[in-house]
């Protein structure tokens, strides 16, 4: 009958470790849970990044700029480069993404220091001379939009 007894105590002990395992692992689920839902409300935000980022890349305007023959050949260019180039739209900000795009041009259209205009090149768009305007002057939306080039001629001088 002792033993009956200390059988009964050994199965009431293992009930209770059962319960108590049952109880661990209902706060296991609910850990996992929580991380589950971590996870999603991660991944949503990298989607939610992905697609602001892509929308803003959307808003850059693609801009058609003709290179005069020297600067193509320094470019390793033919015809029109076109550049991305987030708004507003200036001679500044084209100038800037030319350089960036193309390093061999800078200090070839725009003194390095000062980023002043070199003397002999002149800027033309929409068949008006831009190269005595504001560099931060919009761009007419022409240019803007891409339908009509933006002109970097070579100045000819002499007699």
């Amino acid at each position: 009958m002792r033993l009956h007894a200390w059988d009964q105590k050994l199965k009431c002990d293992d009930v209770q470790k059962l319960r108590h395992d049952d109880q661990r692992g209902g706060y296991a689920e609910q850990r996992l849970l929580l991380l589950l839902l971590l996870f999603l409300l991660i991944l949503f935000l990298i989607v939610l990044l992905i697609l602001l980022l892509l929308l803003r890349q959307s808003a850059v305007t693609m801009i058609r700029v003709a290179l005069p023959f020297h600067l193509r050949t320094l470019a390793k260019v033919t015809g029109e480069v076109q550049l991305d180039v987030a708004p507003p739209v200036t001679q500044r900000s084209v100038l800037d993404a030319l350089e960036a795009r193309y390093p061999m041009l800078r200090g070839t259209i725009r003194d390095h220091v000062t980023l002043k205009r070199r003397a002999f090149l002149r800027f033309f768009a929409c068949e008006q001379d831009l190269s005595n305007e504001s560099p931060d002057a919009p761009l007419p939306d022409a240019v803007a939009s891409g339908a009509e080039p933006y002109l970097i001629i070579g100045a000819l001088a002499g007699g």
